[in-house]
């Protein structure tokens, strides 16, 4: 099982989010139909390991951040969050 930490974050008038990353970690991609940003961790820098769903919403975005955790449990939590 891993371990770390998990950030969900909800904005209600944010159609956009910082993040620090290099392009070869960031990539389109869809959420339950709606548009998403995914940023991938970067496996050989422990600063840089987090894994990010950037997801657009009616409302504005949702925001999942896996900190130490594998891109794919953090897309987990983000498919099963509602707007």
């Amino acid at each position: 099982m891993p371990s770390g930490s998990l950030d969900i974050f909800r904005n209600r008038s944010a159609h956009e989010w910082f993040i620090n990353a290099s392009a070869e970690r960031v990539r389109a991609g869809q959420v339950n139909g709606r548009p998403a940003v995914f940023v991938l961790p970067q496996v050989d820098d422990p600063l840089f390991a987090d894994s990010m769903v950037i997801v657009a919403e009616p409302f504005g975005i949702t925001v999942v951040i896996g900190e130490g955790l594998p891109f794919d449990e953090v897309l987990k939590v983000a498919r099963g969050i509602r707007p």
